[in-house]
């Protein structure tokens, strides 16, 4: 007790403890603050990657209905264009699962799956280059007229718009399902190298 009496009385020691206690107050300050720096960090880091993860399942889905859509898509306009025998009914089936997904994509129950452009920069010119050329090409099936009085020349050249157009419409969308898998694999090599476990 006489010590600490001894050490209040002598104007040095209060010196000395005033700064050994402003050094320590900085030095848990710094601390703080780095500690609060970081741990703000990690809590962007795993909110990032818990709304890169977010839009990715959502694009992911709505990229698989694009590609089941677009490969039947493909799969009439072959059948179509190499006339086969008993095509018809398969065309009438493919038509329905066709309209059906028609249908989902339209009524998709989320547009989040635009979110994704936040965090890839995917390449959309190629896409609707081919989208245009789709249109032409239903343009030019749709301007195409049988007249019952075309003679045999008139009708195959007519016809060999049709088969031609709708080759262009199959091959274009057999390029639509290749650009979205491509954008699949991207998204899902990028979400495989998660930093966090």
């Amino acid at each position: 007790m006489n010590t600490i009496k001894s050490l209040l009385e002598t104007p040095e020691s209060w010196l000395l403890s005033i700064v050994f206690a402003i050094i320590g107050y900085f030095t848990k300050t710094l601390v703080d603050i780095y500690l609060n720096k970081s741990k703000k960090r990690v809590e962007l880091q795993q909110l990032y990657w818990k709304e890169k993860i977010e839009s990715a399942k959502k694009a992911s889905e709505f990229y698989l209905y694009q590609i089941g859509f677009f490969s039947l898509t493909a799969d009439k306009y072959e059948m179509i264009e190499e006339d086969r025998k008993g095509a018809e009914e398969l065309v009438k089936s493919t038509e329905e699962l066709i309209s059906s997904y028609q249908k989902r994509l339209i009524e998709f129950p989320h547009f989040e799956h635009y979110h994704i452009n936040l965090f890839y920069d995917f390449n959309e010119s190629k896409t609707k280059q081919i989208i245009k050329e789709n249109y032409e090409s239903i343009q030019s099936i749709h301007s195409v007229n049988f007249l019952e009085n075309d003679d045999n020349s008139e009708f195959k050249r007519k016809f060999g718009v049709l088969k031609s157009n709708f080759g262009i419409l199959k091959k274009n969308n057999r390029e639509l399902i290749s650009i979205y898998q491509g954008y699949l694999k991207i998204i899902r090599d990028d979400i495989k190298t998660l930093p966090y476990k």
